[in-house]
């Protein structure tokens, strides 16, 4: 393995402007994410015993000739086995793992001998579960299989340096550009995967067939060349490039914009990006929840109209939000501004998390933010999307924390970390990150021995941030100049030198948009880049439907003090306040009644919030997120 294993390499794309710092050049020593890492790590290793449960290997190896049988799972099962090889060479970017590497060259053995001779390798159609190839590329996911297969591939040959799996990708990859192309096949795939897979592959191999391919099916969309027949579930309505909005089944929307973003980093389109701003906007602005989740409706997995967020029927599939941050990592490197990081984090640190447990070996497919005792996470779905696309996420975490460009070095994300790579000019860049955030504002980036020169250190201030100071060597730096939503530190640097940056951290109570009809009259806190929520083990005697929060609206985050508890979820910073319930519960009252403005009888009860990522730890309990306020002097 060397340094320079990436997550997505777009270091060489002609026309981004930062390049990501590979995960092999970061090491996460401890903290919030060494501790999330650690226990995505323990999924990853019995996530081997729950595939081989589902019947997901035993697919291979009966198109193998290995076993006899039939197919068993989704059509999609391939795909499960590829993203645990891609999350399983993750974990060996960061750290060698003998025994995890015999169970991968095991599987990818079995898929090697799977492959058909032409190169075509998918097991539903193979086996005979569904027909014949092609005959249906909206919903059989042959193509999303193979984007799978793809990314697995460059994964294990940038994490091992062997090309073993590499070598069953491009055989079918060839295989794709011999079939589907101008004057041959035309098609739009039912869900999107294989275009960025497609780029990713080029990338690692040269062969420029694989991104003619992409741009070819990208364009394909919204076109009489299509098959998926002007499919608003699968993005086909129109052409991308007149596309304004996030619409239809949310992960294949995000994997869509991720090919599409891949393909203008690699052939400028303005046309292209234009559109990609558009869409970026409008899902950000009209169809995102407040903890970064996306796609409201559990019809179609689908985004839903403008404001249209229910809470407690929230879909909030674990992948769509993933995909958003794939996504947003894409748009962060070509244009270098700092809302796109910013998503990355809400998401990553709020609806991407919970979707799997603290010890990592339990998980949601779906992240509402309200629960009536429903929701339990499982040890494995039958729907095995998301449990895998989680494992490589995590493991991904390092490859996001930084970016270099001409000018210096863009820091991203803030983790206790060190980071051994080079500026683009090839000097060598050493920085060693110490921070307790999230929990903490403070962080202090320390220059390694052989760090020196002139060049740029860009500080993303995030969003959620109204106050921030920074000292070089201990001094206060009154005037440094933004840069997107980076602060702009330019000098002579020198070994040693000491960065400090202190991000203000109050208590923030949230509002939403009154268009936001479930939000209404509710309000949500928040403290960093953390969404809490209200738990019921840890508000014992509040029925959390009755629960207001007493605000003064002059300062309505007093109410709430941080308090960090190490016995408490793994260790956590809970927020702990008043609240009031109705001294006549909500649910003794009729369930209509004639209007009387009168004076309500409250009484006081003290209340705590935990992380939203870390709810439903402890067994099936009421969860809420939004909860009513009321004005308090």
């Amino acid at each position: 393995m060397t340094k320079e294993t990436y997550v997505v390499d777009m270091s060489r794309g002609p026309n981004v402007k930062l390049r990501p710092v590979p995960v092999g050049a970061v090491r996460i020593r401890g903290g919030f994410w060494r501790e999330r890492m650690t226990a995505g790590v323990a999924g990853v290793h019995t996530a081997l015993g729950k595939l081989e449960k589902s019947g997901a290997l035993d697919n291979f190896r009966i198109a193998a000739g290995r076993k006899k049988g039939t197919f068993r799972g989704p059509c999609f099962m391939d795909s499960d086995v590829y993203k645990w090889l891609d999350a399983a060479s993750m974990t060996l970017m960061t750290e060698r793992n003998p025994a995890l590497e015999a169970q991968m060259n095991e599987a990818i053995e079995i898929i090697a001998e799977a492959q058909e001779k032409d190169g075509y390798l998918n097991t539903y159609c193979q086996l005979g579960a569904y027909g014949p190839r092609w005959r249906d590329i909206r919903s059989a996911h042959e193509f999303y299989c193979a984007g799978h297969l793809f990314q697995a591939a460059v994964a294990h040959c940038r994490a091992t340096g062997s090309e073993s799996l590499l070598n069953v990708a491009c055989r079918f990859a060839d295989y794709l550009c011999e079939t589907f192309h101008e004057g041959g096949t035309a098609c739009a795939p039912g869900h999107p995967e294989v275009e960025m897979a497609l780029v990713e592959l080029y990338r690692q191999t040269g062969r420029k067939r694989y991104l003619a391919l992409a741009r070819f099916l990208i364009d394909c969309r919204g076109t009489d060349r299509s098959q998926c027949k002007r499919d608003l579930y699968c993005q086909d309505h129109l052409p991308v490039r007149e596309q304004t909005h996030a619409i239809g089944h949310a992960v294949r929307d995000m994997y869509l914009r991720c090919g599409m973003t891949d393909v203008y980093a690699e052939e400028k389109d303005e046309n292209l990006m234009a559109a990609l701003r558009t869409v970026w906007k409008d899902m950000v602005h009209r169809r995102t929840y407040i903890h970064g989740a996306l796609g409201s409706r559990y019809a179609g997995e689908a985004f839903g109209d403008p404001y249209e967020l229910p809470n407690l029927r929230a879909y909030a599939e674990s992948c769509a939000q993933i995909g958003g941050t794939m996504w947003s990592w894409r748009m962060l490197a070509i244009e270098a501004e700092a809302r796109y990081a910013d998503l990355m984090e809400t998401q990553l640190y709020n609806s991407i998390l919970s979707g799997v447990s603290l010890d990592g070996e339990r998980y949601f497919y779906q992240n509402p933010l309200e629960s009536i005792r429903d929701r339990e996470r499982q040890e494995w779905l039958g729907c095995a999307c998301c449990p895998t696309n989680l494992m490589r996420t995590i493991a991904s975490v390092p490859g996001y924390l930084a970016s270099t460009s001409d000018e210096g070095v863009f820091v991203h994300l803030y983790a206790d970390a060190q980071i051994d790579w080079h500026l683009a000019s090839g000097k060598p860049l050493e920085l060693d990150i110490a921070t307790d955030y999230p929990w903490s504002g403070d962080v202090e980036i320390v220059l390694g021995e052989h760090t020196a020169g002139t060049f740029g250190l860009f500080l993303r201030i995030p969003g959620w941030c109204r106050s921030a100071a920074v000292t070089v060597n201990g001094k206060q730096i009154e005037e440094a100049s933004r840069s997107g939503g980076y602060l702009r530190l330019v000098r002579d640097w020198r070994p040693g030198d000491r960065v400090g940056l202190s991000l203000k951290m109050p208590v923030e109570v949230v509002q939403a948009n009154p268009r936001l009809r479930e939000a209404f009259g509710c309000v949500a806190l928040k403290r960093g880049p953390i969404v809490y929520c209200f738990e019921e083990p840890d508000n014992p005697g509040v029925e959390l439907p009755d629960l207001r929060l007493p605000l003064r609206p002059e300062a309505p985050g007093e109410g709430f003090e941080p308090a960090f508890r190490a016995d408490l979820l793994g260790g956590v910073t809970v927020l702990e306040g008043k609240g009031r319930v109705p001294e006549r519960p909500d649910g003794d009252r009729p369930l209509y009644a004639a209007f009387r403005a009168e004076e309500e009888a409250w009484k006081p009860v003290r209340v705590c919030a935990i992380p939203y990522y870390a709810w439903a730890n402890r067994g099936p309990a009421h969860m809420k997120v939004w909860l009513p306020w009321v004005a308090v002097t």
